[in-house]
């Protein structure tokens, strides 16, 4: 594993490549406007994900996923805002009142989210959109799960 782009192969493919070689770290996409996406792994498998976009915050994937109002919304990234060092899912579970079923369900839809918007990742540049994967012996993506915080 190294650097590349993500021009060389299918998108797939370079995902289950990691899972093959039981890879440890994380895969960063830069997109041509410089944000950053994000995929970590351990021991092959994906256990963190980041994403530049609001629609990807576990505030608006609580809400798309029924667990709470829209109300709530506004509140719960708020709150999300102000413990920049805490877990995304932990806050907005704490500040929602959600069970311990409901927010292991907003983790795993907050994971698979963000990891399907790398297949819709693009670039025209051929020198952006690189990969690496960095050797790492602690979290995913910022956080203790790796799976609840958003890529700034």
């Amino acid at each position: 594993m190294g650097c590349g782009t993500v021009r060389e192969r299918p998108w797939g493919l370079t995902l289950a490549s990691f899972a093959e070689a039981r890879a440890h770290g994380q895969l960063t996409l830069t997109g041509d406007d410089g944000k950053l996406y994000g995929v970590a792994f351990a021991d092959g498998v994906i256990v963190g994900a980041s994403s530049p976009f609001a629609s990807d915050s576990a505030a608006r994937v609580a809400l798309t996923s029924h667990l709470v109002r829209s109300a709530e919304v506004p509140t719960l990234v708020r709150a999300v805002a102000a413990a920049p060092g805490r877990d995304e899912v932990d806050v907005v579970s704490e500040r929602a009142g959600l069970t311990g079923q409901q927010t292991e369900r907003l983790r795993r839809r907050l994971l698979v989210q963000r990891v399907a918007r790398t297949f819709g990742f693009r670039t025209d540049d051929p020198r952006k959109g690189r990969r690496t994967n960095r050797q790492s012996h602690g979290r995913g993506p910022g956080n203790r799960r790796g799976d609840g915080q958003r890529g700034k």
